[in-house]
């Protein structure tokens, strides 16, 4: 009897050691798993602004899996107003945002998170820093004689000398775009016309007939000239904006056989896929003095492999032809910053007032270059060109580098698109806006190619 009392009193004393080792167990478990779940509170250490319309901020590295980055001209950084990035490792430390209003405060907060059981874990958010945009640099009047010379001189010099870092110059347009004050070199006019009539002109450097608009801007003439015959392989367009500044445009035929290609291994990759860079590299004869004879060819070679890297072009060329993608419009205003081109990628337009913004800079004399999505009535399909100017009724004047159907355009089915009774009002402001109704709110899920449905969202505004 004794000994089953014994048996008892060595079984239950067994189970409560037993249960208070589980309990301490889950309770020592739940203390470390917090612990471990607990994610940091960021410090920043630096928040600058060493370029015009852009910011840097930098903070201290904190054990986590990423950062999320918030700026604002809001204080309480209200929704509107407010940007948004992430930095997806936890070894990033800095961030730069571009395209921001010069002279503004912008207020800055940043918070790390952790990935536990899929799930996000944030910790407390960084205090909240401030910095000015800064300005850029003013313009100084120009001067007489010899003075003048000096100066032109010396822009010259810091023109050429001075290239951005060859980072991307976005805007969210949560706000409107910031202002500008652009200096694109002058050139000499490709077409310099004289005996006006009509809207016609003779051109004095060559001869050809032109089709020539002048249009009245706020006491500013914006001159726009094109041969009236543009349906050849190549073809050249003058343009003079508000500031007097001459764009002469080099528009090419993609798909032409006849162009003497320097590096005719492309040819098949133009014919196939490139309206992108016949539309790059029209903007880039423009606006870069050393690149105004390059033909999209050498813009592949030349251009697209220093600044995008050549195993990233490489890499595009090596698929199948049918599977190569078009240069994105990501891409496109990545190399326009590397020359030095001031551009604005729109990506977001959702809340944007898109036909104005496009009208306003029509009006001026400046490009915006555009991707039609595959559902259009321009092309019927994914296709980007080059809003040139508007006519004298504020139509569009498209170049675009393939023939489109000829029902539609007649007789202007070529490379310099005008408005005609044929093709019912397709070069509208209000019809090419009208394909602009989707947007994307992070520019990193677009790639410098192409890359689906929407991996070519929006619109370049070039100033």
């Amino acid at each position: 009897m004794k000994e089953k009392i014994f048996n008892r009193k060595t079984i239950i004393s067994l189970i409560s050691i037993i249960v208070f080792l589980v309990f301490f167990i889950i309770i020592a478990g739940s203390i470390s798993f917090a612990k471990i779940a607990k994610t940091k509170r960021v410090t920043i250490t630096k928040v600058t602004s060493t370029a015009p319309h852009k910011l840097t901020v930098k903070w201290k590295k904190v054990r986590c899996r990423g950062y999320k980055i918030k700026i604002s001209t809001s204080k309480k950084f209200k929704k509107k107003k407010t940007v948004i990035k992430y930095a997806k490792k936890s070894s990033v430390t800095s961030k730069s945002f571009s395209g921001l209003k010069a002279g503004k405060t912008y207020y800055v907060k940043v918070q790390a998170y952790k990935i536990i059981h899929h799930r996000k874990r944030s910790g407390k958010w960084s205090k909240v820093r401030s910095v000015k945009v800064r300005r850029p640099a003013a313009v100084k009047k120009k001067t007489s004689g010899s003075a003048a010379k000096a100066s032109s001189k010396s822009k010259s010099s810091v023109k050429k000398n001075n290239r951005v870092s060859g980072k991307l110059t976005v805007q969210s347009f949560n706000e409107p775009p910031a202002e500008t004050s652009p200096e694109i070199p002058a050139i000499t006019p490709v077409h310099a016309p004289v005996s006006t009539s009509g809207g016609r002109a003779t051109c004095k450097n060559c001869g050809t007939t032109l089709n020539y608009i002048e249009r009245s801007l706020s006491g500013s003439k914006v001159i726009f000239a094109a041969p009236e015959n543009t349906n050849k392989e190549t073809t050249t367009v003058s343009v003079t904006n508000k500031d007097g500044f001459t764009y002469n445009y080099n528009l090419y035929r993609q798909n032409s056989m006849t162009l003497d290609y320097k590096y005719p291994k492309y040819r098949s990759y133009l014919s196939a896929h490139g309206c992108s860079t016949c539309a790059l590299a029209a903007v880039l004869n423009a606006t870069v003095p050393s690149l105004k004879n390059y033909t999209p060819d050498m813009v592949i070679e030349k251009v697209e492999k220093k600044v995008l890297g050549s195993s990233v072009v490489n890499k595009n060329m090596s698929k199948a032809l049918a599977k190569q993608m078009p240069l994105g419009l990501k891409g496109m205003s990545r190399i326009l910053t590397y020359y030095g081109v001031e551009n604005t990628y729109v990506y977001n337009c959702s809340s944007h007032d898109i036909k104005k913004e496009i009208r306003t800079h029509l009006e001026a004399g400046n490009p915006i270059i555009f991707t039609m999505p595959r559902t259009n009535n321009y092309s019927g399909g994914i296709h980007t060109m080059v809003m040139l100017g508007l006519d004298n009724k504020g139509r569009v004047i498209v170049g675009d580098s393939l023939k489109q159907s000829a029902s539609r355009w007649g007789s202007h089915n070529r490379l310099v698109k005008f408005d005609t009774k044929d093709n019912s009002g397709v070069n509208t402001v209000e019809n090419i806006a009208s394909f602009f109704t989707y947007s994307i709110e992070d520019i990193d899920n677009l790639g410098v190619f192409y890359s689906g449905p929407k991996g070519n969202i929006g619109y370049i505004l070039v100033n």
